[in-house]
């Protein structure tokens, strides 16, 4: 843990919450809705650049894939397990075809969401995994660029890809949210260039002006109620959405460091919590069947359901697997 740093962790526990709540339905609330999306995704890139260490393509992928496509691909296998364990219990088979065919779909596609007209808008999503997926392109691609280019070359490439990706969703969607990691791949850059420069120092000295400025664009993009939705490569205002995103991120990060908060064992497991949270959505008709309570339209109640049984079942999850990595290293000595 020494090697961590601390008010990074608040940060993704703050947004992985963040994150949770924005999956809920906002509809009563829709200026909470665009302030969480402004920046809370955006944000878990820039911090993923900020950590970015190049290596060669060949073992950035096994890298990324262990970090990113492992996690993805076991969250599809448990989902695909559940429902046959489900199928099983309630003698629904002539169902069960129907849904493993679906969320196969789902998850060999790889889609975060589905608006618009675009070809293949239309496919099952797969929900918050995206991120997963969209992450490792981002991290793969930014590495590959890295080897290639340097300085301006390589920004004036990143922003060119951001713009291609953002433009060619509107014709085509394509599959393992390859689009959508191209776009955030002009936030892993940005984030590196964070710590290269030391911003985040520098962007707390700002003073008073400097956090009015920023509240001012902040609100200037959030007015009209329009979400930055990196899944769909959605920003309102283009390249200042994406300005905006960055400045509340540092604005945001500066706070929490200045105000020392921890994040504690959710801001070192955020992962796990994306995935847990991913597939409690998918049952989401069944908690409702369990919970009744879950059904009425109670914002804070769905919310703190929501958050409870993620953080929960992560928890059982996490202890599980170290008393069974605490057995097999036992076992072998």
């Amino acid at each position: 843990m020494a090697n961590r740093i601390e008010y990074f962790d608040a940060v993704k526990a703050i947004c992985i919450l963040l994150m949770i709540i924005g999956h809920c339905n906002l509809s009563a609330l829709p200026y909470f809705s665009v302030i969480i999306y402004s920046f809370h995704m955006p944000l878990f890139f820039i911090i993923s650049g900020f950590f970015f260490k190049g290596t060669t393509q060949k073992e950035a992928f096994r890298k990324y894939a262990s970090n990113h496509i492992k996690p993805y691909a076991v969250t599809a296998f448990v989902t695909l397990g559940i429902l046959l364990l489900l199928s099983a219990y309630f003698r629904s088979f002539n169902i069960l075809k129907d849904y493993l065919e679906n969320w196969t779909i789902r998850f060999l596609w790889g889609s975060g969401i589905t608006d618009g007209d675009e070809l293949f808008a239309s496919t099952p999503i797969v929900g918050p995994l995206w991120f997963l997926l969209a992450l490792f392109w981002a991290m793969l691609i930014y590495n590959f660029l890295r080897i290639h280019f340097r300085d301006i070359k390589l920004g004036l490439i990143i922003i060119m890809l951001f713009c291609v990706a953002c433009y060619s969703v509107k014709y085509i969607r394509l599959p393992l949210s390859l689009q959508a990691g191209c776009s955030a791949v002009i936030y892993i850059w940005i984030g590196e260039r964070i710590r290269v420069h030391n911003v985040i120092e520098q962007y707390s000295q700002i003073g008073i002006l400097g956090i009015f400025a920023t509240l001012i664009l902040w609100i200037m993009c959030i007015i009209d109620s329009k979400d930055l939705i990196m899944a769909r490569c959605f920003y309102p205002y283009g390249l200042l959405s994406l300005l905006v995103s960055v400045v509340v991120t540092l604005l945001f990060v500066s706070a929490v460091k200045r105000f020392n908060i921890k994040g504690g064992w959710i801001g070192r497991h955020t992962l796990l919590i994306l995935c847990v949270h991913s597939t409690i959505l998918y049952f989401k008709r069944i908690f409702v069947f369990v919970f009744p309570i879950y059904i009425k339209n109670n914002l804070l109640l769905e919310i703190a359901f929501q958050i409870l049984t993620a953080l929960i079942i992560s928890y059982l999850i996490f202890l599980f697997y170290n008393r069974m990595k605490k057995s097999s290293s036992m076992s072998t000595q």
